[in-house]
């Protein structure tokens, strides 16, 4: 009788481990593959036109926004200020400010967000990882980049 309940006990436990582990693997790849988040946003961007309220925002900050719905934001001189974001009907929310935006132009180059329930517009342009690492040279294109984009979407508007 022992001895059934040891075998029994086994069972259980080996199935709780064997559960454990696939479930545990395909939680993994949910948060690896969050299908809610464009490719398109994925990457480093430099804030190039801020208008409205500047609240939180500081001037050349920078966002490395990652497919696993992670954003870190960082301010020239300052630490890097990490924070979870989702993209759910073309709108992008800072999950712990409840601070969302909608998307009003996303390609590879150009992030154009409009202030849902916050008074502010951001327009972000995407930095290559070779201005990431030239100082000097960043500021320069991204400056000229920035005419450009600030032009072309009061264009759009």
């Amino acid at each position: 009788m022992r001895s059934d309940y040891f075998k029994r006990y086994n069972i259980f436990i080996t199935m709780l481990l064997i559960f454990l582990s696939i479930s545990g693997s395909e939680c993994e790849k949910i948060l690896q593959e969050n299908g809610n988040i464009p490719q398109e946003i994925e990457g480093n961007w430099k804030l190039a036109l801020q208008t409205g309220a500047l609240q939180d925002i500081c001037q050349n900050e920078t966002v490395n926004f990652q497919l696993t719905g992670i954003a870190q934001l960082t301010c020239p001189n300052s630490a890097t200020i990490t924070r979870n974001f989702t993209v759910q009907n073309n709108s992008l929310q800072y999950t712990q400010s409840s601070v969302s935006y909608k998307i009003q132009t996303l390609n590879n180059d150009t992030l154009y967000l409009l202030g849902q329930n916050v008074s502010r517009n951001l327009l972000y342009l995407k930095i290559s990882a070779d201005e990431m690492n030239i100082p000097g040279d960043a500021n320069t294109n991204s400056s000229n980049s920035s005419d450009k984009a600030v032009k072309e979407n009061n264009n759009e508007n």
